[in-house]
């Protein structure tokens, strides 16, 4: 079964998610000092620490540590497989991890912590009712939390879905890409603090994706922080402003999406004896090379121009024209494929 979480409790039915609501409620009730922050994390969205899964005998999530700071749109980028949505299902406790924690504003996800409802979460398929209209949809899913109407938002994130008009439709007639919008409009019930998601652009068209990378950005303007999870490069460096690489369910690179930009620097280098050239960076630790006719395509983990066309001066192999360029597709590659 494929759950989905909207304010920290997944679209499963109505009943369902109000015994969850209940649950976290009477559980912060009677047990009120299970639930304590760690000191010095409570001004942190999220904290990940040593998060490790095994499902089958096999290791999908290794030690996986990083921080996503307040106001931030953070992407989780890796191939398909690389262990993404295993890593969100286990920050939002769909699943458990065998070793490490997560913690949300200080306080360790775990089943019943109140801390919860300051999460919005859509993973993997949309919790829609498709007899009800959007705004039907809307609302009957904030009223299981028992929380105030009036905390709600509704219409704000009616505006930030850019559904318009449709809200007043039955789901049953809206496109693959609308029932996606509106699922995001689910997960932002309330404008929780922290919003997780999981390939959101996933069937979305152009206009829409582009609609997308708008709305996130205003919502981490607000100071709200925005985790997703994607395999489309493109995307990640349009929306975001940082980005966590994963490879085979590991962090091979973390940082702010300008800075990683600059770290690799692809060049193409038009040579006299390319078979040659190529053959003297093999080996030679942070440098990816290809020839490919009389140009080399050279990746290196280093903006130092120097550095890089040594190994051809010192061989006497003749430069005839050099090209360069940094871009997040560079560091993926380096990084995730060739790490």
């Amino acid at each position: 079964m494929k759950f989905d979480f909207v304010n920290g409790f997944p679209v499963i039915g109505a009943a369902v998610l109000l015994a969850l609501y209940l649950g976290v409620a009477v559980g912060a009730r009677l047990r009120p000092h299970r639930f304590r922050s760690e000191p010095g994390l409570e001004s942190i969205p999220l904290v990940v620490r040593g998060l490790s899964k095994s499902i089958g005998g096999t290791c999908v999530v290794a030690d996986v540590s990083f921080d996503v700071r307040r106001g931030r749109i953070v992407g989780l980028l890796g191939p398909n497989g690389a262990g993404k949505t295993t890593i969100l299902r286990m920050l939002v406790g769909l699943a458990e991890p065998d070793t490490g924690s997560a913690f949300a504003f200080g306080y360790r996800i775990e089943a019943g912590v109140p801390v919860l409802s300051r999460i919005g979460v859509c993973i993997e398929s949309p919790g829609l009712m498709p007899h009800l209209s959007g705004w039907d949809n809307l609302r009957s899913l904030w009223s299981v939390t028992g929380r105030p109407f009036a905390e709600s938002a509704i219409d704000d994130v009616a505006r930030l879905s850019g559904l318009g008009t449709a809200l007043q439709r039955k789901v049953s007639e809206y496109s693959l890409g609308m029932r996606h919008r509106l699922a995001l409009a689910q997960a932002m019930l309330g404008l929780p603090e922290l919003l997780i998601l999981d390939e959101p652009a996933h069937g979305l068209d152009p206009t829409q994706i582009r609609f997308l990378r708008t709305m996130l950005r205003e919502y981490a303007a607000s100071g709200r922080t925005v985790l997703i999870s994607s395999h489309h490069l493109e995307e990640v460096e349009l929306t975001c402003s940082d980005v966590i690489l994963v490879r085979s369910g590991s962090v091979v690179l973390a940082g702010a999406v300008d800075e990683l930009s600059t770290r690799t620097t692809s060049l193409l280098i038009s040579v006299d004896r390319p078979d040659e050239a190529e053959a003297l960076y093999a080996g030679v630790a942070g440098v990816t090379c290809r020839a490919d006719g009389a140009t080399l395509h050279l990746d290196v983990m280093s903006t130092d121009l120097a550095d890089a066309l040594r190994p051809l001066v010192e061989a006497g192999i003749a430069v005839r024209s050099v090209q360069s360029r940094s871009r997040l597709e560079d560091v993926y590659f380096a990084a995730v494929e060739n790490g």
